[in-house]
């Protein structure tokens, strides 16, 4: 598994939407897949990435499904649709441009409850969704009880 941090470096490096990014996110979090059954996340343990923005699920008889990831870092959409499935419960998620680029936002609602912190991640990225891409993936590698066990 990716780790987050390379990820998330690969980000502010890059200048502009990039699919294998795109496919080590969907690997690294297992979120660009939703009609996959249970049973085949469980079957199918490592998720790997391609570098042409495809992911393919293997075991060690072989491959399994491949399928192709959201365009997370070219798709404001598709980003929020990242921020969306691993922090659902969270409150505030923002994004805009600035003179030095594009800037998101996440924030933690604060909440005894269910442990939230109130804490903001705040990244900056080439497109909006490259920045959203980062405040989320900061947010995760801060708070890993989040992570979908992979």
């Amino acid at each position: 598994m990716t780790d987050l941090f390379d990820i998330i470096d690969r980000l502010d490096d890059a200048t502009g939407p990039d699919r294998e990014i795109d496919a080590a996110i969907d690997a690294t979090l297992r979120v660009g897949k939703d009609s996959l059954p249970t049973w085949a996340h469980e079957r199918f343990p490592v998720w790997r990435a391609t570098k042409l923005g495809m992911v393919e699920a293997v075991t060690s008889e072989g491959r399994g499904p491949s399928w192709d990831s959201l365009r997370f870092t070219g798709s404001i959409e598709a980003a929020t649709v990242l921020a969306e499935r691993m922090l659902p419960d969270w409150g505030r998620m923002s994004y805009w441009n600035n003179c030095q680029g594009h800037t998101a936002l996440v924030e933690d609602n604060a909440n005894s409850y269910t442990g939230s912190t109130g804490k903001e991640y705040e990244a900056t990225g080439a497109t909006a969704a490259m920045a959203l891409c980062s405040a989320v993936l900061l947010a995760l590698a801060d708070r890993p009880d989040l992570m979908r066990s992979a």
